[in-house]
């Protein structure tokens, strides 16, 4: 479990304060890939200016540029979804047809297990299959 300074410590820096104490780096790593934040934490770090271990830096940077192009990526593939016509069911604001009607489950028929037939291993017939 994360450690109370360094929830603050990174709530102050998503903020924009200066923070004060020097956290564990480890812990504070885990915490924020975790809940996907390292990208907006290192963009808030290098607009505070706060001075990075040099390999902290190299991953939060690269968490960054990754969390960058996928927004990016995000943002393309929304507007090419919004310039197909609205017409379509699926894509409109009205209701699909089922939505108004009541569920009513499918009931399936009882079916027998039937064995496969193959050749020389079951009759076509089975009621000429010898009494045991």
């Amino acid at each position: 479990m994360i450690s109370q300074d360094n929830i603050n410590y990174i709530i102050k820096v998503l903020k924009c304060d200066e923070p004060q104490i020097e956290p564990d780096w480890y812990e504070k790593l885990g915490f924020l890939f975790c809940h996907k934040i390292a990208g907006l934490f290192y963009n808030k770090s290098v607009t505070l200016g706060l001075k990075l271990p040099k390999k902290l830096d190299f991953i939060l940077r690269d968490a960054f540029e990754k969390q960058k192009r996928s927004v990016v990526c995000k943002r393309e593939y929304i507007k090419k979804i919004s310039e197909v016509p609205s017409d379509n069911d699926f894509l409109s604001d009205r209701p699909m047809p089922f939505h108004n009607q009541a569920h009513t489950p499918h009931k399936r028929e009882p079916s027998t297990p039937s064995l496969p037939r193959r050749a020389g291993f079951l009759p076509a017939d089975r009621k000429s299959l010898p009494a045991p």
